[in-house]
């Protein structure tokens, strides 16, 4: 009291009188209840809690204090307890000893109790009763029972029943796992059949390297019908390396593994019922079945508008490749609609080479063209119009109009007006028949006279003419087309004299002065 005196001596403070009804607090430790020497059958509430714990388990308290007395890994802490000494740390299991006492024989750690080695598993079958899981039991383990490998034994306990594996949710999924990158279009292709959808069904075949769909309306889901849809896909894209699938019994039939081994094709599937090992050709399949649900189409519709879908998804730029499909698989853009609202310059035109000594006509010109309806082999017109560089519009002498290929034409004949002088032509006639390009018509000689005589040489002259047009020389007249360029002056002159008519005459031709002589016979 002296020593407490002053210490408080250091403070300040004041003293207030309190009777000791209100000073209960600091007046406890000498209201504390006195033993009662003549009542040896009281019981504290703690006991009372404890013998209520080691009451539930399923083992009596009787059971368990024969069985702790027993066992020889506890023997040595429970004498201990008795006697208040304090034992090894090997024989208290590294725990400290004031945490554990005795009741009627059996040893307590808090409000746990020891359960022997013996009364373990029946101790453990309890606790698993509801087939709970490892942190159930150990959060009920916890309020009852304890020994030193509790935890242990409820998780090996837990793992290995057969009736909890049997219902036991899946294990975590590991990390997605890619397929290798294929290094050339076409190497490695993923299958997989969508349907009955919308009453049809469907073959999906996905490329993994372009990632190019292919979806194939089929009439049902046999192994004959997928292989020869195969087939028509092995011809368009070539024979890939591997095949992807499930294991339908279409790709495990023994025809299906017959037709991939005679072309070389290895085949991989995977587990059952385990779509993401197939996951190219299951997401597009999901694809399509949203779009085709999205564009609310008739059945007799489908067709048509799945060829929307496939040509949209494979000039879209796909997400894993950062490329459209057909950019890989062609090098180039398909074209759709879109590319016709684009501007494009004349200098875009790829300039074809140009050919050789090809034939042509020009417009009016005269020829003669095959005739594939009738008996006859030809017909004849005049040129029109010309398409491009082979193909020309004829009018035919009857007013028909036919189309036709060069290979299909030939030149015509020439109209020609005979005089007295035979070598003598309607000039204007000529003209209107031929073209004026003389590259374009194929050259046609008139015949000439074999000799002259000193008469006719005489009269080589200009041939008189109606108008002031220039004169034709008979020079000009019997070397046919060979000056071509003069009959062409003189037959625009002779149509501009005329106000444009085409159905003037050339002149009033001249006698022939050539004599005559009569013919030589044989007399016999």
């Amino acid at each position: 009291m002296q020593h407490y005196a002053v210490f408080l001596e250091s403070f300040d403070y004041n003293i207030r009188y309190r009777s000791s009804k209100e000073n209960a607090n600091a007046d406890a430790m000498s209201r504390l209840p006195i033993e009662d020497v003549h009542n040896k059958n009281r019981i504290e509430e703690v006991d009372i809690i404890e013998l209520n714990l080691i009451e539930t388990l399923p083992v009596t308290a009787d059971e368990l204090a024969e069985f702790t007395k027993n066992d020889p890994n506890v023997h040595n802490l429970l004498q201990g307890l008795k006697v208040g000494r304090m034992v090894d740390g090997r024989d208290r299991f590294g725990v400290d000893q004031n945490e554990f006492s005795v009741q009627k024989g059996c040893i307590m750690k808090g409000i746990r109790v020891y359960i022997p080695p013996k009364l373990r598993k029946r101790v453990l079958d309890e606790l698993h009763m509801g087939h709970f899981g490892i942190s159930r039991m150990k959060s009920l383990a916890r309020s009852y029972c304890w020994w030193e490998c509790v935890d242990r034994d409820i998780e090996d306990l837990s793992r290995d029943c057969c009736e909890c594996a049997s219902v036991r949710k899946n294990p975590p999924k590991v990390a997605i796992h890619c397929w290798e990158k294929p290094v050339e279009p076409f190497q490695r292709i993923h299958i997989d059949f969508a349907g009955p959808f919308l009453g049809l069904n469907f073959l999906v075949i996905m490329d993994a390297f372009t990632k190019w769909p292919e979806v194939k309306l089929i009439p049902d889901m046999t192994t004959d019908t997928t292989i020869d849809k195969l087939r028509e896909y092995f011809v368009t894209y070539g024979v890939p390396s591997v095949i992807v699938s499930d294991r339908g019994v279409q790709f495990t039939s023994e025809q299906f593994q017959s037709f991939l081994n005679k072309n070389g094709v290895t085949h991989k599937m995977g587990a059952p019922y385990h779509p993401a090992t197939n996951g190219l050709a299951e997401r597009f399949v999901q694809t399509f079945k949203d779009k085709l649900k999205t564009l609310k189409c008739d059945r007799k519709d489908i067709q048509f508008e799945l060829y929307k879908i496939l040509l949209a998804y494979r000039r879209a730029v796909h997400p894993a490749t950062g490329k459209s499909p057909s950019i890989l698989v062609f090098g180039r853009q398909i074209k759709s609609r879109l590319d016709l609202i684009v501007p494009k310059n004349g200098e875009d035109k790829v300039e074809r080479e140009e050919q050789g000594d090809v034939r042509c006509f020009a417009v009016n010109d005269r020829v003669a063209a095959r005739d594939f309806l009738s008996s006859s082999k030809w017909k004849f017109g005049i040129v029109t119009e010309r398409l491009g560089k082979l193909h020309y519009m004829i009018e035919l002498d009857d007013g028909r109009i036919w189309k036709r290929h060069i290979d299909q034409l030939s030149s015509g004949p020439i109209e020609r007006v005979f005089d007295a002088d035979p070598y003598s032509i309607n000039v204007e006639i000529y003209d209107h028949n031929r073209c004026e390009n003389p590259i374009a018509s194929p050259k046609r000689q008139l015949p000439t006279k074999q000799t002259d005589t000193p008469a006719a040489v005489k009269n080589k002259q200009a041939i008189p003419t109606t108008d002031n047009t220039a004169p034709v020389t008979q020079d000009a007249i019997e070397s046919g087309v060979s000056d071509k360029e003069n009959i062409k002056s003189r037959s625009r002159s002779e149509c501009k004299a005329n106000n444009g008519s085409t159905n003037s005459t050339v002149g009033t031709p001249r006698r022939s002065t050539r004599v005559r002589n009569p013919p030589k016979r044989l007399d016999i």
